[in-house]
């Protein structure tokens, strides 16, 4: 069942639990006529309402597991910032959620809190490999960090895709993991088909 699906039968559960409710007072207090007693509607309010909150969180849930599915996490050297950027566009276009440090961490906010945030909320990474990524500390911390916290799909995929900028060397942490060289015509095409075939809704078009 779709996530709006699910909004809507909950929310008339709740309007039909509060009815129900309604009901149960005006009888208590005009002393109306009814084939149910005010003990079993009370209990038929209160198993809608049961049921009406367990259907929000259902749906909750939901939607949260359909917002993870567009995110993904951008690692990069501050040198490649706008690299990233361009990637982060293109990732926009497809219906992805791109989480650049450069935009999500705020002044004064504890860095290594909000990457790991930023890992949880995530799907999967994409790291940016180049010369710059070699040397920079951060960098390397994150891919460490994203290496830990993310968890593909299946044994296939790796929760970090390697995107090569230039001609450095993997890290050895992605040296058995397929990289795409973003030089070459077809890297788009070959990025987006890998992060739909590991569990992302890209929205490719054609």
């Amino acid at each position: 069942m779709r996530a709006e699906n699910l909004k809507s039968l909950s929310a008339a559960i709740g309007i039909f639990s509060a009815g129900v409710a309604a009901l149960v007072t005006l009888q208590s207090k005009f002393d109306l006529g009814s084939k149910w007693s005010p003990l079993s509607q009370m209990i038929i309010a209160t198993a809608a309402a049961a049921a009406a909150a367990i259907l929000a969180l259902i749906s909750a849930r939901w939607q949260e597991r359909v917002r993870r599915k567009r995110k993904v996490f951008l690692i990069y050297s501050g040198k490649d910032v706008e690299k990233a950027r361009e990637l982060a566009a293109l990732l926009r276009k497809v219906g992805l959620e791109p989480w650049l440090d450069d935009e999500q961490v705020a002044a004064g906010q504890v860095w290594k809190t909000a990457i790991r945030r930023g890992l949880d909320e995530s799907t999967l990474a994409i790291a940016l490999i180049s010369g710059n990524f070699q040397s920079n500390t951060f960098a390397n911390f994150e891919l460490e960090e994203a290496i830990k916290v993310l968890h593909s799909p299946s044994d296939e995929f790796a929760p970090v895709i390697p995107v090569r900028l230039d001609d450095a060397p993997l890290p050895s942490l992605l040296a058995d993991v397929r990289s795409i060289d973003m030089r070459s015509p077809s890297a788009t095409g070959d990025l987006l088909k890998g992060l739909a075939r590991a569990g992302l809704a890209v929205k490719m078009s054609g």
